[in-house]
C-alpha cells in the first residue's frame, strides 16, 4: 500500500491510500471466481431439484399403478374374471345355437344370447380395465368341449334340448354369482354393475325355463 500526503486541512493530515495494480488484479480474480462458484452452485442446486422432482413423479406413477393393479380384493377379482370367461362361453355356445337350431324360437333365443352377452362382455372389459385387471384373451376349454359335443352328437330337437339345458345350467350359475356380488362385492363399481346386470340374467333364465317346458 502506498501512502501520499495530499494536503493539510485545518491542522489534520489527510491521507489517501491506493492499492498496487497486482493487488487490484488479485481482487478482480477473486470476485470472478466467487461469481463463477455461485453460478456452479445454483446450477447444481437446480439440477438436483429437477432430479428429485422427476424421481417423485416416477414414484407417484408406480404407486398409482400398484394401487390400480390391487384395487380389487380377491373375491371381486375372481367374480369379474369368472364373469368374463362365462360371458365368452355364452356367446360361443349360442353362436352354435344360431347356426344349428331348426327351431324358430330356439334360434331366436340363441340370437338374443349372442347379442346380450356380447354387450355384457364389453361392459366387463371396461370394468376390468378401469380396475387395472388384465383379462385373459384365451377362451374357456370347458366351453370348447361343450360346443364340440353339441355340434357332433346332437341334431334337430335333441340339439335344441341339449343347447337349452346347457344355457339353463350356465345361467343358473351366473344368476347365483351376480346375486352374491350384488350383495357382497367390496368394490362399489363391481357391486353396482352386478346389481344392474342381474335382472337381465334372471330374465334370460326365465325365458330359457319356459322354452324347455315347451319342448
Amino acid at each position: 500500500m502506498a501512502v501520499h500526503i495530499e494536503d493539510v486541512h485545518r491542522g489534520t493530515l489527510r491521507l489517501t491510500s491506493t492499492r498496487s495494480p497486482c493487488f487490484q488484479q488479485r481482487e478482480r480474480v477473486k470476485r470472478h471466481q466467487s461469481k463463477y462458484a455461485h453460478q456452479i452452485y445454483m446450477k447444481k442446486t437446480s439440477t438436483t431439484f429437477l432430479l428429485l422432482s422427476a424421481i417423485s413423479l416416477i414414484s407417484a406413477g408406480f404407486a398409482m399403478k400398484a394401487t390400480a393393479e390391487t384395487s380389487l380384493d380377491s373375491a371381486d377379482n375372481k367374480f369379474v374374471t369368472h364373469a368374463a370367461l362365462s360371458g365368452k362361453a355364452e356367446v360361443q355356445i349360442s353362436e352354435l345355437g344360431v347356426k344349428k337350431s331348426e327351431s324358430v324360437e330356439v334360434k331366436a333365443i340363441a340370437e338374443e344370447m349372442v347379442k346380450a352377452h356380447t354387450a355384457v362382455n364389453g361392459q366387463i372389459s371396461d370394468l376390468a380395465k378401469n380396475k387395472g385387471l388384465t383379462l385373459s384373451t384365451a377362451g374357456d376349454p370347458a366351453a370348447d368341449k361343450v360346443v364340440a359335443e353339441l355340434e357332433t352328437n346332437n341334431t334337430g330337437k335333441a340339439f335344441d334340448k341339449a343347447y337349452l339345458m346347457q344355457l339353463q345350467k350356465s345361467h343358473k350359475a351366473c344368476v347365483a354369482a351376480f346375486k352374491e356380488a350384488s350383495e357382497d362385492a367390496k368394490d362399489v363399481d363391481v357391486k353396482a354393475w352386478a346389481t344392474t346386470t342381474l335382472p337381465a340374467l334372471q330374465a334370460h333364465l326365465d325365458h330359457i325355463d319356459r322354452a324347455i317346458a315347451a319342448l
